[in-house]
């Protein structure tokens, strides 16, 4: 059963957990126009909306994505 939440997101459970599933359509673009849209989910543990949006939540996933990007990049030339 999903209980729907504001701003794209939604409760629902995973392994008999509660989880909250947010949805974002995101925009890429190159100098001025939209290349390509995509919508991309994430589930997380935060289930108030107060504790953390989509936007905010959706953005250090981004953030966090770069950072394993960048320590990939240092692997390969020290391995």
């Amino acid at each position: 059963m999903h209980w729907v939440l504001p701003y794209g997101s939604f409760l629902s459970a995973m392994a008999g957990m509660p989880i909250r599933v947010l949805t974002a359509r995101i925009a890429v673009d190159a100098e001025g126009q939209v290349v390509t849209t995509e919508t991309n989910w994430l589930v997380a543990s935060l289930l108030d909306p107060a504790e953390g949006t989509t936007l905010t939540l959706m953005g250090l996933r981004h953030q966090r994505w770069e950072i394993e990007k960048a320590f990939r990049e240092l692997k390969s030339p020290l391995l």
